[in-house]
């Protein structure tokens, strides 16, 4: 036997060694593993969906912010949004106040 072959031989010991008590215990690393993953579904399946952004605004000199957090919260700029982006259900008549109320409220400069 060559000098190469008793390395691998020795290589593959080692690595059998090491994989030895994870293949007996891979039942229950499988089991623990699915019982964890269900349960984080069924967590954030009970969770309301929380949506978050944010952006940075350049304000030039001179300007208030006073003057540009009223221009973004315009009711003609909230209307334009909520119905740019779908937030309104459809047929809803008025339905396009509450959604613009709450993007109001959401704003903060």
């Amino acid at each position: 036997m060559d000098s190469r072959s008793t390395i691998f031989s020795e290589r593959l010991d080692v690595v059998g060694d090491f994989l030895a008590p994870v293949l007996r215990q891979f039942r229950m690393i499988l089991l623990i593993v699915s019982v964890g993953s269900l349960a984080t579904l069924a967590y954030t399946r009970t969770q309301a969906p929380n949506y978050e952004a944010s952006a940075v605004v350049q304000i030039r000199p001179g300007v208030s912010t006073r003057a540009v957090e009223e221009r973004l919260t315009s009711r003609a700029n909230l209307m334009a949004m909520v119905v740019q982006h779908g937030l309104a259900a459809p047929g809803a008549g008025d339905g396009v106040s509450r959604p613009a109320m709450l993007l109001r409220q959401a704003i903060a400069v």
